[in-house]
């Protein structure tokens, strides 16, 4: 049996925008829960913003994800021969997504459709598999659009 951990890949990344501003308006009226913010520390620029919401009231269950991902770092292709990304420079990919129900981590299922949504694909998935498999999702998003030194800044309301 191989114990080797596996690591975190972007298998592809096409950048969508096909997110409503109704949409966006909706998620923004609720309550800001959580931020990651994935930094290129050499060049000082955000690459991946992350918001996740709630709603107001106590008995809110719903968690709602916001992402926007900056791909001016992309030049080429995210892995040689594997699927090639059509990012353009300067282009932005935006998705949201939503998760409820109970008895699973909702945060990382809807940043994981989130991601999706703004034309992500993982080597694996991160639904329900809780922060730490979001911040390395993350990283290796900043990885593939070739940004080196990386830290995941999180915020917390």
């Amino acid at each position: 049996m191989n114990d080797e951990k596996k690591s975190m890949e972007v298998l592809s990344y096409i950048p969508q925008d096909n997110v409503k501003p109704s949409t966006m308006d909706r998620i923004r009226k609720r309550k800001l829960v959580r931020a990651y913010h994935l930094v290129d520390l050499n060049r000082g620029d955000t690459i991946v913003d992350v918001r996740v919401y709630m709603g107001k009231s106590a008995s809110a269950s719903t968690v709602y994800a916001a992402v926007w991902i900056h791909s001016d770092l992309v030049v080429a292709s995210i892995n040689p021969g594997a699927v090639h990304t059509m990012a353009k420079q300067g282009s932005w990919g935006v998705g949201t997504g939503s998760a409820g129900g109970y008895g699973y981590d909702k945060r990382s299922s809807a940043i994981a459709e989130a991601l999706s949504n703004a034309g992500v694909k993982l080597s694996m998935d991160i639904g329900g598999r809780g922060d730490s498999v979001v911040v390395e999702a993350l990283k290796a998003i900043g990885a593939a659009l070739g940004a080196g030194n990386t830290v995941v800044v999180e915020s917390f309301a």
